[in-house]
Formats: structure tokens, sequence, C-alpha cells
């Protein structure tokens, strides 16, 4: 068994480690041992926990995590997003009509009057997106791909460029770091006019 204090990488396969590195699919050799290690204790039961690195003919890793239950239940209480709390229901579309005043229908009518040739499923999820951005203000990709469990992050960035090219969000900041998505002027000009 690997000892992390005492760890030192080295390629079993230097073929394949040359391949990856031109490809630029490694930071550095013996990173995913020292990433595991750092953040195995963001899903793991105990705090303490540590993953085992067991190195035989086959390569073999041994991870103390939660179960799906209890990652589903972990993910409602930390994230902060959940159905109840920020109104992201398939019914709504994500929005909490008591407190924003904006239904499914006006969502999707904004949807439907600024872009052109997209099919109902699609429509449904730019409006889902729409109206996380409604409802929160200001976050950035990884944040809404949270909320709307819609996709990964490249289909968020998707969505939000339809969305930016429908002159419905803008991003605003410094940088992709410190800014966020809000709506536009015309958005919320539709909002109230529908």
């Amino acid at each position: 068994m690997l000892n992390i204090t005492t760890f030192s990488a080295y390629p079993k396969n230097p073929l394949i480690t040359k391949l990856f590195i031109e490809l630029g699919w490694v930071d550095q050799l013996g990173s995913g041992v020292l990433n595991v290690n750092k953040f195995i204790s963001e899903y793991a039961e105990d705090n303490n926990a540590t993953p085992q690195f067991i190195e035989d003919i086959i390569f073999k890793t041994v991870l103390p995590i939660l179960l799906n239950e209890e990652i589903d239940r972990v993910k409602e209480e930390t994230v902060g997003v959940n159905e109840e709390t920020v109104g992201l229901n398939e019914e709504t579309v994500g929005v909490n009509e008591e407190t924003v005043g904006v239904n499914k229908e006006v969502i999707v009518k904004i949807i439907e009057s600024s872009i052109d040739g997209i099919n109902a499923s699609t429509q449904e999820k730019l409006a889902f997106v729409l109206n996380a951005i409604l409802q929160n203000e200001g976050k950035r990709i990884p944040a809404y791909t949270k909320a709307t469990k819609l996709g990964g992050e490249r289909t968020m960035e998707r969505y939000m460029q339809q969305l930016r090219d429908a002159n419905l969000i803008v991003f605003k900041g410094e940088s992709s770091k410190t800014g966020g998505y809000f709506l536009t002027d015309m958005a919320k000009a539709k909002i109230t006019e529908y």
C-alpha cells in the first residue's frame, strides 16, 4: 500500500504517460493521488478517513465515500439549492411564483420570442436556466450548473451563450472569476410586459 507521505510518482507505462503529457491531460505525475487525499474529506463518511492506494500488478484505489442516499442528502443541505427554497422545479421551471410573480408561461414566452429555431426541449432548458439567473443573479456557470442540474459546465456554457446571443443575459465583472450573469434590461422589460 502506498504511503502518501513517502509517495513518489513514476509512470508504469512511459509511452502512455508521454502521450497524455503531449495531449495536455497531465498536470504533474502523481497529482491524482495527491488530489484524492486532498479532497476525500468532502465525500467521506468520516473526516479523518483516508483513501487506500494498493500498488500491485493492478493498481487499486479504495475510497471511503458516502452512500448515494447520503450524498444526495449532503448536496441538498450543503449546496443550498433545493426545490423548496429556490423554486427550481419542473412545474414552474424554477420560478417561485409567490416571491417573484413570474410563472413558467412567461419565461417560456420570453424564450420563444427571443430565440428562433429551437425545439421544445431546448426551450424548456433555456427557460430553466433563465429562471435560475432571475432567482439568483450574479453567479457564475458552476453555480448555475449545480442549481439546474442540466448537465455539465460545458452544457451550461452553451445555454448561457444562447441566452447572451438573444440579449437576455449579460456577464458583468472584471474577469470570469469575479463576475457573474445578470438579466439584461430587455429581459426585465419582457418579464414586465408579459
